[in-house]
């Protein structure tokens, strides 16, 4: 399994949709953990229900839960289509990453990997605009990154296998990254004809 991780607005998301184009399944981590609190009957808030369930379960009770998600998503797999890989986004705790890729094993006997995404402060901070539709300052966008850091984005960085630049087109990332799937990861890539291809501009 690959693992796309980085600061907010590096293109992580438009990573894994390009990947995704050639037979991969993306899981996002995130939105899982979302509808686990929902489906969960609790009644406080997302870091409430967090911060309980770490009380009765120990530190590890988020990553648990995903784990756990993961091996669901893997076994539930039918022969009408099975992915070539599965690409996992939404990990930015560098103890929350190792701690997944150490319980959920492998996939097609293939090696689990980390690709470290980065781009330029100025221009993350106008992705980041765009998708939230607001004015986010250049002081509010550094908060967040800060707490990217704070969470291990640095040693996210140095634990990586590959590192990618976005610092240009979707076409350019595009190039980037199956060049990297065929020759690093030797994956012999073919479009997959059930999924809409992505509109590269």
């Amino acid at each position: 399994m690959i693992f796309i991780v980085g600061a907010h607005a590096t293109g992580k998301t438009h990573l894994a949709d390009i990947i995704c184009q050639f037979n991969f399944t993306k899981i996002d981590l995130g939105p899982i953990l979302s509808d686990i609190h929902k489906k969960s009957g609790n009644n406080g808030s997302f870091a409430e229900w967090i911060n309980e369930g770490e009380k009765k379960f120990g530190k590890n009770f988020t990553d648990d839960l995903l784990v756990n998600e993961i091996k669901n998503k893997i076994n539930s797999l039918d022969d009408t289509f099975k992915p070539i890989d599965f690409i996992i986004i939404g990990s930015r705790s560098i103890t929350g990453l190792r701690y997944i890729m150490e319980h959920i094993g492998q996939y097609n006997n293939k090696n689990n990997k980390v690709i470290f995404l980065e781009a330029p402060f100025a221009l993350m901070h106008e992705r980041y605009k765009k998708r939230e539709s607001a004015d986010i300052t250049v002081e509010q966008f550094e908060e967040i990154l800060d707490s990217d850091r704070r969470m291990g984005l640095e040693e996210l960085r140095q634990v990586a296998d590959f590192i990618i630049i976005n610092d240009s087109t979707l076409e350019k990332l595009s190039d980037h990254a199956l060049s990297l799937l065929r020759n690093k990861l030797n994956y012999k890539l073919s479009e997959n004809i059930w999924k809409p291809k992505l509109n590269i501009k």
